[in-house]
């Protein structure tokens, strides 16, 4: 080696060992900041709201429908996985399995009509018969701490599959295939910003935007990048796609009603269509 050669090398060797400490010192900062945020679930425990439950009786006036439409309100669906909990409809009867995640701990039961009127309510647990049956009571809404956010938690498998193809066609079309970052994406906005001389374009993915809103702050600047750029790395090591994409769903903007933050897609849909999210199409 030249005299030249020497400096270059050592100059390369400090760069490198510099780089590599900075790059393992903020690797641990953000693993343990992510360590904190997941301990106890990423979304602080709401104080829930719900309305009084709702007693159906024998020789109550009412239609199947009807009981559906309200078995619907409360969060239940025709899924078996559903863990609020789930419903059959006979042509002559309704047939109610209350979830884990149930109000009270109701028992299963057979709702049986004659015409328009509840003829007979059968437990299903002992077959015994029974005068009156209390439906799930509505969750009206879930309140959070003074940040004034209103949020309802959603789980993965209980989001329609049209929802979720809506939101990865908007949002992230190769979410399920890259490895958090999608270059074909980051090329694309690069180029019609520089062809349109703007920095509009959004190339962010899923796993990024939620590194984002979990940690970070909104500012654009090249520390902010280089900490999201991280964090999407151990989110990505650390949870599997379906996790992240229902952290995502839960944590979303979607806006502001009266003086409170609408975030996820739970809430969403009631806000702004009245509508279990389970039953958007």
């Amino acid at each position: 080696f030249t005299p030249v050669g020497k400096v270059l090398l050592a100059l390369a060797l400090v760069v490198g060992v510099t780089g590599v400490s900075v790059f393992g010192y903020y690797w641990y900062k953000y693993a343990r900041l992510i360590d904190r945020k997941l301990a106890h679930g990423p979304f602080s425990t709401p104080s829930k709201i719900f309305a009084a439950p709702e007693a159906v009786y024998v020789g109550q006036p009412i239609k199947p429908a009807e009981i559906v439409s309200r078995l619907l309100g409360a969060g239940y669906s025709e899924s078996t996985t559903n863990r609020n909990g789930w419903y059959r409809l006979r042509p002559d009867a309704v047939e109610i399995f209350p979830g884990p995640d149930s109000y009270f701990a109701a028992e299963p039961a057979v709702l049986k009509f004659a015409g328009d009127k509840l003829a007979r309510i059968v437990s299903l647990r002992d077959n015994a018969e029974q005068g009156l049956y209390e439906l799930e009571p509505e969750l009206m809404t879930n309140l959070f701490d003074k940040s004034r956010e209103k949020r309802r938690l959603v789980r993965f498998e209980e989001i329609p599959k049209v929802l979720v193809s809506a939101i990865i066609s908007i949002e992230d079309k190769r979410f399920f295939d890259h490895p958090g970052f999608d270059p074909l994406r980051m090329i694309k906005a690069a180029y019609i910003d520089l062809r349109e001389l703007r920095r509009d374009q959004g190339a962010s993915t899923l796993s990024q935007q939620l590194a984002r809103s979990f940690f970070l702050t909104l500012d654009k600047s090249f520390k902010r990048k280089a900490a999201e750029f991280l964090i999407t790395l151990q989110l990505e090591g650390r949870l599997s796609k379906e996790q992240i994409f229902e952290f995502y769903c839960n944590e979303i903007y979607l806006g502001r009603r009266g003086s409170f933050d609408i975030h996820g897609i739970g809430e969403g849909a009631q806000a702004y269509f009245q509508k279990d999210f389970r039953e958007l199409t």
